[in-house]
């Protein structure tokens, strides 16, 4: 994923520094996450929540096209793990993080407010850790997917825009862990 990131973003500002004007950038964040973990213990199963949360943000370049279309590159984080206490004093820390290219399309409203859809590919990865007494190694696992984006944007003066969107990309799945990464964000996105 990380390879992924590493090439589609200077990819995509070497193309915008020959035209600064069409090229854009965002920062966007999301309530924290809400998890759980289901413990099976003999014929029991128990459903426990977090301890620990981290909070979801997200990196986004892009390079307009046209005045109605774009393409986009971004990444998704979490600063900080949800954290899960466990039985016999183990504790598991779970990081997710997703990469996406995508395809924009705009359809302004007024010289204000603008919708938004995306669509392309995502790359996801889940990182599980356990610590305690002997844990088990941690656990990567991934996933590539579909993206899909809808969203609305408000002009606050010209080359800035507050937008809040609701991002979707295929849950990660590994050995009874799911990850479900889709939100809802409030950004900034700055065009130049």
């Amino acid at each position: 994923m990380k390879k992924f990131v590493c090439l589609a973003l200077p990819m995509l500002a070497a193309s915008a520094l020959a035209h600064a004007e069409d090229f854009y950038l965002g920062a966007n964040l999301s309530s924290a996450t809400r998890g759980n973990i289901q413990i099976v213990d003999g014929a029991t199963k128990v459903e426990q929540g977090q301890s620990k949360k981290g909070l979801p943000y997200g990196l986004y370049a892009g390079y307009a096209l046209s005045k109605d279309w774009a393409v986009e590159a971004g990444y998704r984080g979490e600063a900080g793990a949800a954290t899960f206490n466990l039985p016999q004093n183990y504790q598991m820390k779970m990081h997710t993080s997703a990469a996406y290219l995508a395809a924009r399309g705009n359809w302004a409203l007024n010289e204000d407010w603008t919708l938004f859809g995306k669509i392309g590919i995502a790359r996801g990865e889940a990182k599980a850790e356990i610590s305690g007494k002997n844990p088990p190694p941690a656990e990567k696992f991934s996933r590539t997917g579909a993206y899909l984006s809808v969203g609305a944007a408000y002009q606050v003066a010209k080359g800035v825009a507050l937008d809040v969107q609701l991002e979707h990309t295929d849950k990660l799945k590994r050995d009874g862990l799911v990850a479900n990464m889709d939100r809802i964000a409030l950004g900034v996105k700055l065009d130049f």
